[in-house]
C-alpha cells in the first residue's frame, strides 16, 4: 500500500499535467484570437486607406462642380449686365 504522501504526490502530478494541458489549449485559443484581431486590424487599415482615397476623389469632384457653378454664375451675371445696358440704350 502506498503512503499518504505518495498519493498526494500522484494527485499533484496529475493536477499539474492537467493544468498544463489546459494552459496549452488556452494558449492556442488565445493565439488564434490574437491572429484574428490582427487580421481585423489589418482590414481596418486597408478600409481607412480606401475611404481616404474615395473621399479625396469625391472632394475633387465637388470642387470641380463648385468651380463650374461659379463660372456659370459669373457668365450669367455678365450676360444680364450686357442685356440691361442694351435695354437702357433703347
Amino acid at each position: 500500500m502506498s503512503s499518504p504522501s505518495g498519493v498526494v504526490k500522484r494527485i499533484d502530478n496529475a493536477t499539474l499535467l492537467r493544468g498544463r494541458r489546459v494552459e496549452s489549449i488556452a494558449g492556442r485559443i488565445l493565439r488564434g484570437v490574437e491572429r484574428h484581431f490582427e487580421s481585423i486590424d489589418d482590414r481596418f487599415v486597408q478600409l481607412e486607406a480606401e475611404l481616404r482615397r474615395h473621399a479625396g476623389v469625391l472632394i475633387e469632384q465637388i470642387i470641380h462642380g463648385l468651380h463650374t457653378v461659379a463660372e456659370t454664375v459669373v457668365a450669367n451675371t455678365e450676360a444680364i449686365s450686357q442685356r440691361r445696358l442694351r435695354l437702357d440704350v433703347r
